[in-house]
């Protein structure tokens, strides 16, 4: 014999109109819902019904065959015998009514965005930068070039003869610790960025005539063309770019289309004003600026001497026009150097 169990009101949609009707809803004994109007009754068994997720004290909703449904106000009577014949339990409703795993889960989430944005994406981003053609890399760099020049750079005031020495310079630098890239040297001139040097992808590397003159010497010169260099080796301006622009990054790598370079390329502009070079790129290209002095025995102290120069001149250009310096931590860096 079936048994009847839990008799709830509920009302029905045919599915068909937006009338709904009232009804008595019976949950029996091995496992089927009837639905009992005005004398009729309809029976489904329960696996074949869909029984919405359980929120909060929303009604249940019963999804039944050939369109109906049902409403049952009273939910928590419903829920509890339904998934008493069912064994269907609702998983949402019991994570919902468990507070303490809901702030569990929120703070694993948060972790682990946390984690995935301090390591995960500059550890993929490192792959992607490493991985990119080398088409791509020079049209990043040579948009991003003329995206400086539009906004950041005027033509550069130096003489023809002061620029040669200083191509011939960074001739000497790029054979020492150039780990054969190709490289160039552009000369522009930037009282927004003043006495500094930048490196794009590609190897183009930016020496403002604010810097030439800045300069006690040609040696240290030389040491921050060979910092620019490390910037370089190490693909960090383009690391930079890309996690910022990480879909358009892996788009390139997955599919080899250069097109969304240039979206890439227009951070470059923004990268440099805010000073998104971390601590840990600027140590890495210091590396490479203490290699080439001690290959040609310069005195380390050069390299100190002019980055604190750059850094006072900077902080000068803070104080009257908000602009960051590009070199974070210069004393830090500095003693590194002495």
């Amino acid at each position: 014999m079936t048994a009847m169990i839990n008799e709830l009101s509920a009302y029905l949609y045919d599915g068909k109109t937006a009338e709904r009707k009232a009804v008595t809803l019976k949950l029996t004994v091995p496992g089927y819902i009837v639905i009992q109007e005005l004398g009729a009754l309809a029976r489904y068994r329960l696996e074949d019904v869909s029984v919405s997720d359980r929120l909060g004290s929303q009604p249940a909703r019963v999804e039944l065959p050939g369109g109906g449904c049902l409403e049952v106000p009273a939910a928590e009577d419903f829920y509890t015998a339904f998934a008493a014949l069912s064994g269907r339990t609702q998983w949402l409703h019991a994570f919902e009514s468990r507070w303490a795993l809901v702030l569990l889960a929120l703070l694993l989430t948060l972790s682990m965005a946390w984690v995935t944005y301090l390591w995960g994406i500059p550890a993929a981003v490192r792959v992607v930068a490493f991985s990119l053609p080398r088409d791509v890399d020079q049209m990043i760099g040579a948009e991003g070039l003329q995206l400086l020049d539009q906004y950041m750079f005027a033509p550069s005031q130096l003489d023809a003869g002061r620029r040669q020495s200083l191509t011939e310079l960074f001739a000497t630098v790029e054979a020492t610790v150039g780990a054969g890239n190709g490289y160039q040297l552009e000369f522009r001139s930037s009282e927004n960025m003043g006495a500094n040097a930048v490196a794009l992808p590609a190897g183009i590397i930016i020496m403002t005539d604010e810097l030439v003159e800045l300069s006690e010497n040609d040696e240290e010169l030389a040491a921050v063309l060979a910092h620019e260099i490390g910037h370089v080796r190490n693909r960090h301006a383009l690391r930079a770019l890309l996690q910022n622009s990480v879909v358009a990054g892996l788009i390139i790598l997955l599919t080899g289309d250069a097109s969304s370079a240039g979206s890439i390329a227009a951070g470059i502009p923004t990268l440099l004003a805010r000073a998104d070079y971390s601590r840990k790129f600027e140590a890495d290209a210091d590396l490479v600026a203490r290699e080439f002095l001690l290959v040609q025995q310069i005195p380390l102290q050069r390299f100190a001497d002019i980055l604190l120069r750059i850094d006072d001149e900077a902080g000068t250009r803070q104080e009257s026009a908000g602009l960051l310096s590009t070199h974070p931590a210069a004393a830090e860096r500095a003693l590194n150097f002495k």
